[in-house]
């Protein structure tokens, strides 16, 4: 009976575990580690690793039904947010695999959300962190609402005081008249 030799048994997943084992070809070293939060032990990372890592995130953000976010995959494996900020910097493949995981993930929010399958309302809230079109008409609607903010005046319009009864008091189609002229002489002391 073969015994396995120490670099060999870290690879090697027990079968009560849920967490991904690391993949190792027989030539291939161990360049990285991370914290498993499920198993709160350091785990080396192989090129294989990463890469599988990433094949399995899109597998299951595609067939999942029940995979509504990327914090779901991340509790799941054990990696936190700066585990998993890090990766993305370092390695194209598994920032691809990200993505690609969040726009699936994006597409069955919004669907579910159509069919009203989710409350609407939540989905909305967070849709552009899953989809680029949601992003951009949210910047649109802020930009526009920014814009309309901008250029609203203040205007003040002089209403005569009603305070003395010996006075005839202006009907309102004469207040509005009043209002009118008013506003057209501020108008045209701008234009000069």
């Amino acid at each position: 009976m073969k015994t396995n030799t120490k670099r060999e048994k870290v690879a090697i997943k027990s079968k009560s575990q849920s967490y991904p084992k690391t993949i190792r070809t027989p030539n291939e070293r161990f360049f990285d580690e991370y914290l498993n939060l499920n198993t709160w032990k350091m785990t080396p990372l192989t090129i294989s690793f990463i890469q599988k890592l990433g094949e399995e995130l899109l597998v299951w953000a595609q067939t999942d039904p029940n995979a509504l976010t990327l914090d779901q995959w991340q509790v799941a494996n054990g990696v936190c947010d700066e585990t998993k900020y890090r990766w993305l910097e370092k390695y194209p493949s598994f920032k691809l695999a990200w993505q690609q995981a969040k726009k699936a993930l994006g597409v069955r929010r919004e669907v579910g959300a159509i069919n009203r399958k989710y409350e609407v309302s939540m989905i909305s809230n967070v849709m552009a962190h899953y989809s680029n079109v949601w992003k951009d008409t949210a910047e649109w609607r802020a930009k526009l609402k920014g814009d309309a903010e901008n250029k609203a005046e203040r205007m003040i319009i002089v209403v005569p005081s009603y305070d003395e009864p010996d006075e005839k008091k202006p009907t309102p189609e004469e207040v509005a008249a009043l209002a009118c002229k008013s506003m057209r002489q501020k108008s045209h002391k701008k234009k000069s």
